[in-house]
């Protein structure tokens, strides 16, 4: 009988790694990332609160390792877009799978969707959680953005398309939905989720896709609200 081969050090070094990133995120899933302690994910994962640093040198390098490789919007986006460079896909084919990507995600009772949450009421309050949704926001706009570009050099989209304001309406209207449906189970939130999917891709279309010149309406131009005191956009 062969000896069983040692792992190496990178072997367990990735291991650890990947221990300390699990623990981290159930425990940000069900506690939340203000809640949670360096020590207490250390516990957790059977490893001194030490090896957590040295892996995960602040809480938002752990943060981001908790949910690197996870089943996570953005990285499910990445994937079906090839990563930067733009892909060569009907826009009504990724809104498909952009959408469906969005459904599945929050279906199931997993640790994702719930830290997701989480994250979102802690953003107001809590530096490192704020700076993880602004890469994630960046990240986005940046991807899709180009290639929702490139559909419109492709003559699919409206020439004049804010691209980072179109990229922004659709996540704003799947993040809102997710916030606000928590409560649904997994049979209620498959159907409505999907309906709202439905909706959203065919009113998000009818705005960026070019018009018949005969069919367009006269063009709006946006006026600054007029409320002495008005919210400001940072």
């Amino acid at each position: 009988m062969a000896p069983k081969r040692r792992k190496t050090r990178d072997e367990l070094a990735a291991e650890s790694r990947q221990k300390i990133a699990d623990a981290a995120l159930l425990l940000f899933s069900e506690r939340g990332v203000s809640a949670t302690s360096t020590r207490r994910v250390a516990q957790a994962a059977g490893v001194s609160e030490g090896l957590v640093f040295h892996h995960f040198p602040t809480k938002l390098h752990l943060l981001r390792g908790a949910l690197e490789g996870r089943s996570y919007p953005p990285t499910m986006v990445a994937r079906l877009l090839g990563g930067d460079a733009p892909v060569d896909l009907p826009i009504a084919d990724f809104l498909r799978a952009a959408t469906g990507i969005f459904v599945t995600y929050a279906r199931a009772d997993r640790p994702e969707p719930r830290l997701f949450r989480l994250l979102l009421a802690e953003a107001p309050t809590n530096p490192i959680v704020f700076e993880h949704l602004k890469d994630t926001e960046r990240f986005m706009v940046g991807l899709v953005g180009r290639y929702l570009a490139s559909r419109v050099a492709a003559g699919e989209l409206r020439a004049d398309l804010a691209v980072d304001s179109a990229v922004r309406v659709l996540m704003g209207s799947f993040v809102w939905f997710l916030w606000t449906h928590a409560d649904l189970t997994p049979d209620a939130w498959d159907q409505a989720a999907t309906a709202h999917a439905r909706a959203v891709t065919a009113v998000w279309l009818d705005g960026a896709r070019p018009r018949p010149d005969a069919d367009a309406g006269p063009a709006i131009t946006p006026q600054a609200p007029e409320t002495p005191g008005a919210p400001r956009s940072s």
